[in-house]
């Protein structure tokens, strides 16, 4: 059969197998054809048993005839060369500039008439295929190797035309695939191999010219044999035989699937060995100088820089060319990539921690480990962090458990405090040798380490570093931390309100900064109440921010858990609760207005007790602690005992009555020890000589009303101690303190009348001022 279109063809080839068949068995034609087609050249086609008779409507619906189950070898190997094909014919169009839309238009049916897409499982055919295409070994790589390339440039070239031959073939494969709506139709994990394939394609590209460049500065003498080592090491690592016919660098850029990853870990092997000339301090037998360490770090430091961004650049080349979207890949699978799987996390961090042996050796030199190196070996060191901390970004971001989450984050951290640092150190060091005042200069590496703690939560030196460009410029360095502080939020596998900000507001109050606390942006006055609200020891930070938001009952609270742990200044004491009481007022929370009342009338007891002791010149004081209730009372009559004016009573008795009823009901026995003190400092002779010189009216009553003992009761009266309104003369309490007074009295019928015409006003007076 001859046909312009595959389809068409295999109408035709299912409707010549129905009239066959109609003419029985013996004249059924074989289930495979054997076709010319003009766009894929010689090519095979299947027809199952069963298809034929059915005309060319059932040809164009092969998928739903098939059976559905694993392919077979055969029908793989039928893929594979449908796939070689498309790409040979592909690479045609493309050196012609043809579009490859109508080569691609019906590989989707095709694909599906071969039962790839059903199961899914069965779309695993084509990773293979891309892994094939990228690790083909051709005869032409045995004909020279990189060996050669010192003496001539053949055979690198060679390497490279065949390298780029296979990028150009793999990257026609992807892009029929995108067009036929076939791509976005295979499972992740084979997406993942498709994406992984290209990126060490480009990877082995990119090495491949660094090698070249190499030799060419190894014959000029100007540069180590380090990266052609590691190349090479890489080579043997992915080797499959003993018997290879290519030596290990050919190896290495011939199979990219499995080389790649390989050379992150021949970078760990190497790093090891350096680590390990450190740690002897260089004073083995063999060990090198640090120079030549410091040369192996940076150079193996160059070495993955390159592989790295020949990976990056082509990840996002694949994103915007063709949609593909590898977070979501590995989202979807639970895995990371290649770059951050644990092997490379580990091969990268070993050469982190050789860079950073290196680097202290090169601080113990002193002057003579030269501050070039050191600032060379500190770029090295970013690009080795930078690349480890995104790895294990990638990894706990597609970590599928929290257990695993977790301890992914554990590790995370660990690197990123001990790299991330030593690299501000340097930082540091570099905007001290520049000397120049003003903020470090654009390509400096403080900017490049603000970066990379703010991307990888590295909290602690994310503050350091806005610390020390505040020691240049304050006025650009603490809105720039502000900045950070709205824009870092918590890492994945951590609880949420672990944010930068959080941790600021903690360092502010760990390095005793309030001012830069309280001076935050009004953006930052929620989250910060809700970080002060849960720690009374800082009321006296959320009482200010509280009453500046107007959040009046708020900060009636606040201050009053601030007067609390004032408690061993009276003065300041009683200032913050004078401000609750205020507070509590603007909001109309009366129950609190009443508690910071009730506390403001205990500070007045106590400040008269100190002025009365004044008084008495004795040279003694209760202090400037403010005293509970009970040693409030204990001293008045203390000084009661020591007077004897009756002052001290009424004092202890103005502090029972501010109180609760279940507190005076516990200082029960005080209670009536001052009632019994003020009778005793009553001069009820005087009193009664008083009222006869008056006589009978107003004047009597007035000099009744100036007793210690009227005011007493009115004081009880006006808290409330007596009960309230006009059944206050009847209540149990007034009647027990009458009780108390007469027994008091009982030897004096004179004193007795005038204690209870004293009594009798108080509360005649009270009810009156009542019932207006």
């Amino acid at each position: 059969l001859v046909s312009e279109d595959t389809d068409t063809m295999a109408a035709a080839a299912a409707a010549h197998s129905g009239r066959s068949a109609a003419r029985g068995p013996a004249a059924a034609p074989d289930t495979a054809w054997i076709v010319l087609n003009a766009t894929y050249g010689l090519m095979e086609l299947g027809l199952l048993e069963g298809d034929a008779g059915q005309g060319a409507a059932s040809a164009l619906h092969l998928q739903g005839s098939r059976p559905v189950g694993p392919m077979t070898h055969e029908q793989q190997a039928q893929v594979h060369q449908l796939l070689d094909a498309l790409v040979n014919q592909a690479a045609t169009m493309a050196q012609q500039q043809q579009p490859l839309l109508s080569l691609a238009a019906g590989l989707r049916r095709r694909l599906e008439a071969l039962g790839v897409m059903a199961p899914l499982d069965n779309t695993q055919v084509i990773a293979s295929y891309s892994s094939e295409l990228v690790d083909m070994l051709p005869k032409q790589w045995a004909l020279g190797g990189l060996a050669a390339m010192s003496g001539s440039g053949s055979a690198a070239g060679l390497m490279n035309q065949l390298i780029v031959e296979k990028e150009l073939k793999h990257s026609l494969l992807l892009q029929c695939l995108a067009d036929s709506g076939v791509l976005y139709a295979l499972p992740a994990i084979v997406l993942r191999v498709l994406v992984e394939n290209a990126e060490k394609l480009a990877v082995a590209s990119s090495v491949l010219a660094l090698h070249v460049a190499v030799h060419e500065e190894m014959a000029a003498g100007s540069c180590s044999d380090t990266i052609v080592k590691v190349v090479h090491l890489a080579g043997q690592l992915c080797s499959g035989s003993t018997h290879e016919t290519l030596s290990p660098s050919e190896l290495f850029y011939a199979r990219p699937s499995i080389s790649v990853p390989a050379l992150l870990q021949a970078i760990g092997q190497a790093s090891v060995s350096i680590s390990e000339q450190t740690s002897s301090g260089l004073a083995r037998p063999g060990d090198e100088g640090v120079h030549q360490l410091h040369k192996h770090a940076t150079d193996l430091g160059r070495l993955l820089g390159t592989a790295v961004t020949a990976a990056h650049a082509k990840r996002d080349a694949l994103q915007s060319g063709l949609r593909m979207s590898t977070p979501q890949i590995y989202s979807q699978l639970g895995q990371s990539s290649w770059l951050a799987e644990q092997a490379a996390r580990g091969a990268l961090d070993r050469l982190a921690l050789a860079c950073q042996a290196v680097r202290r050796l090169l601080l113990g030199a002193g002057p003579a480990g030269g501050q070039g190196p050191m600032l060379d070996l500190a770029r090295t060191t970013f690009g080795v962090t930078e690349v480890l901390l995104a790895g294990f970004a990638a990894a706990v971001a597609a970590a599928p458990s929290a257990a695993t989450k977790s301890a992914l984050v554990a590790e995370y951290k660990a690197a990123r405090t001990r790299c991330v640092t030593s690299l501000l150190e340097d930082a540091q060091m570099e905007m001290s040798s520049a000397g120049a005042a003003g903020l470090p200069a654009t390509d400096a590496l403080v900017w490049q380490v603000e970066e990379l703690a703010a991307a990888h939560h590295c909290f602690q030196q994310l503050f350091d570093t806005c610390e020390l460009l505040a020691s240049r410029s304050e006025e650009f360095a603490v809105p720039r931390l502000h900045q950070h502080m709205a824009a870092v939020g918590a890492e994945e596998g951590v609880p949420q309100s672990e944010t930068f900000a959080r941790y600021c507001y903690q360092r502010f109050l760990d390095d005793q900064r309030p001012a830069d606390l309280l001076t935050l942006p009004a953006s930052f006055h929620p989250d910060l109440k809700a970080f002060l609200q849960p720690r009374p020891e800082h009321a006296s930070l959320l009482w200010p921010l509280l009453l500046h938001t107007g959040d009046f009952g708020g900060g009636a609270a606040a201050l009053t858990l601030d007067a609390a742990a004032h408690k061993a200044s009276l003065p300041e004491h009683r200032r913050l609760v004078g401000m609750a009481r205020l507070a509590a007022m603007a909001a109309g929370d009366a129950a609190a207005e009443a508690a910071a009342t009730e506390q403001l009338q205990l500070v007045r007891v106590q400040e008269g007790l100190n002025n009365l002791l004044a008084q008495l010149n004795t040279g003694e004081s209760l202090g400037e602690s403010v005293l509970d209730i009970t040693g409030l009372v204990d001293a008045a009559l203390a000084v009661e005992q020591r007077a004897g004016s009756g002052d001290g009573a009424l004092l202890a008795l103005q502090a029972l009555a501010t109180t609760s009823p279940a507190a005076r009901e516990a200082n029960r026995s005080k209670y009536q020890l001052a009632w019994q003190a003020l009778c005793a400092a009553t001069s009820w002779s005087e009193i009664d000589s008083a009222v006869e010189a008056a006589g009978p009216g107003n004047a009597a009553a007035d000099v009744l009303r100036g007793t210690p003992l009227y005011e007493a009761v009115a004081l009880c009266c006006g808290q409330g101690v007596f009960g309230t309104g006009a059944s206050v003369t009847d209540t149990a309490p007034i009647k027990e303190v009458r009780q108390w007074i007469s027994q008091l009295t009982g030897g004096d019928n004179r004193a007795g009348a005038i204690s209870g015409q004293i009594v009798e006003l108080a509360l005649q007076d009270f009810t009156a001022e009542e019932a207006q």
